[in-house]
């Protein structure tokens, strides 16, 4: 009998354990297929989306047509349903639109920004596939009624192209990129900014001559720029320290951002010289 216990003890306990790991597995695969099971709020702390899932905060990503070929001008068509399960039809403007669709292939490259149009419930747009791969596109909002803050409404969906892919490796970091006539310059070189802490990211605009460029006023500010984690894709906002108006002494712009996993991140900066739009991308190794 005391033989029987035992097995039944030790039964339970192994029981116990695979129902532990059941529930990591089906957390885990909640998260990896779009679900957001955190919320809102995680610990009393604000848990923002960054991307990877397709609903957060009650919102959800339905994405009626993906793009399924390369081209220069391949249909995109969404919808953002509310968390009634209708489809958000009301927006309040964001950096000067209601809604900015980001595409990024999953080695960081062929990144861009577009503003769809909304046709009655449906979001459409065209964007770029330059080759086959994995891509995921990020849909940037705030939905009218929500607090218009910092922080809108992130979600994303990945795609994948069949054919052929060129694989890009993520460049080295490096203090220094040339885009379009306009170097953009990292004036505290490659550094390295600590993870879970809000750091500070600086970026110089000059012309060939070492001149500081005046950047024209771009999506509500003088640029727009976003970080991107290079295993995850997890998006990351940042947060531009000057405003429209405020001066940029030596052709300076700052911003602040959080990295929350060590490792790469591939950051774009959008930014706008002589009406036209150039993205400088440089790579970013937080510790």
């Amino acid at each position: 009998m005391a033989v029987l216990r035992a097995i039944a003890a030790r039964y339970e306990i192994v029981l116990g354990v695979v129902g532990v790991v059941l529930v990591g597995i089906l957390i885990t695969a909640a998260v990896r297929s779009g679900d957001d099971p955190q919320g809102p709020e995680s610990d009393g702390v604000i848990v923002h989306g960054d991307g990877l899932a397709t609903s957060h905060t009650g919102y959800r990503l339905a994405a009626g047509v993906l793009p399924g070929e390369t081209g220069k001008r391949v249909p995109v068509e969404f919808q953002i349903l509310n968390p009634s399960g209708r489809p958000q039809t009301e927006y309040l403007p964001y950096r000067t639109k209601r809604m900015h669709l980001l595409v990024l292939r999953d080695d960081t490259s062929a990144y861009q920004r577009v503003s769809p149009t909304l046709d009655g419930d449906t979001w459409r747009a065209e964007i770029t596939v330059p080759d086959g791969g994995q891509y995921r596109i990020f849909t940037i909002f705030v939905p009218k009624g929500e607090p218009e803050d910092e922080h809108p409404t992130v979600l994303g969906a990945p795609f994948v192209v069949p054919g052929d892919t060129e694989f890009v490796p993520m460049p080295e970091p490096r203090a220094e990129v040339e885009v379009g006539g306009v170097t953009v310059t990292r004036p505290d070189g490659p550094a390295q900014p600590p993870v879970d802490t809000p750091v500070t990211l600086r970026f110089r605009f000059t012309d060939g001559s070492g001149k500081p460029i005046d950047l024209e006023p771009y999506l509500g500010n003088y640029a727009t720029i976003w970080a991107f984690n290079g295993m995850t894709l997890a998006a990351h906002d940042v947060q531009l320290t000057q405003q429209v108006g405020d001066p940029l002494p030596g052709g300076e712009l700052s911003g602040t951002v959080e990295f929350d996993e060590r490792g790469e991140h591939r950051v774009f900066v959008e930014f706008q010289v002589d009406g036209e739009v150039h993205v400088a991308a440089f790579t970013v190794f937080a510790t």
